[in-house]
């Protein structure tokens, strides 16, 4: 019946692509990550083997740990490089403005008469300043940059590996024996009555 609509047929993959899908939904059902309100992450796996449940609980916080790392100094390295950007062009602006008052004292070395060359020349000043004050502040932010993409930070950190367990959390044993018992109890009890109601003989 599927051959005979469009796409029914599904699409092929290979043995082992399928295998490795099917093992990952397993596995997702078997792993549980509750994170609380103060930070703390707790991963819990249920495995049949208690030590294969304990070194894929302690796989998992090593790699979480290292992925946190290699990300932080990724952001670290590219913050480093977009302020080194910024500051190669308040340089830039820097040395333009000086270049500005220079060539305005050479043009006119004699400007303490004129009320219009000094308000000129009190512009080209505070536009040195400013470009200065802006130039100093990313070249502190550069070096502060620097040290952090350097800086092995510990921004995830494990407060328990984990452990074999010492007794079994699932199945509850006394559940399902006191579940069946009363299924079983109740089940009688249904049985009974359309016996005496129907006297059927079993």
């Amino acid at each position: 019946i599927y051959s005979l609509f469009p796409g029914g047929q599904g699409f092929s993959t290979s043995a082992d692509k399928l295998h490795l899908e099917i093992a990952i939904e397993k596995l997702q059902r078997l792993i549980s990550v509750s994170e609380e309100q103060s930070g703390l992450i707790v991963v819990s796996v249920l495995m049949e083997d208690p030590n294969l449940a304990a070194s894929i609980t302690n796989y998992i916080a090593d790699y979480v740990k290292e992925f946190i790392s290699i990300e932080q100094e990724k952001e670290a390295i590219k913050q480093k490089e977009f302020i080194y950007n910024q500051m190669v062009s308040a340089k830039s602006d820097l040395s333009a403005s000086e270049l500005k008052l220079t060539n305005f004292f050479k043009k006119h070395p004699l400007a303490l008469g004129n009320p219009d060359l000094q308000l000129q020349q009190g512009r080209l000043v505070r536009e040195i300043e400013e470009n200065q004050a802006v130039y100093i502040t990313l070249r502190q932010q550069y070096e502060i940059a620097k040290i952090e993409a350097e800086e092995d930070k510990l921004f995830i950190n494990i407060l328990d590996l984990g452990d074999v367990a010492v007794k079994k959390s699932k199945p509850k044993r006394s559940l399902i024996v006191l579940s069946s018992l009363t299924l079983g109890f109740m089940f009688s009890i249904v049985l009974i009555f359309y016996r005496e109601k129907f006297k059927l003989t079993f």
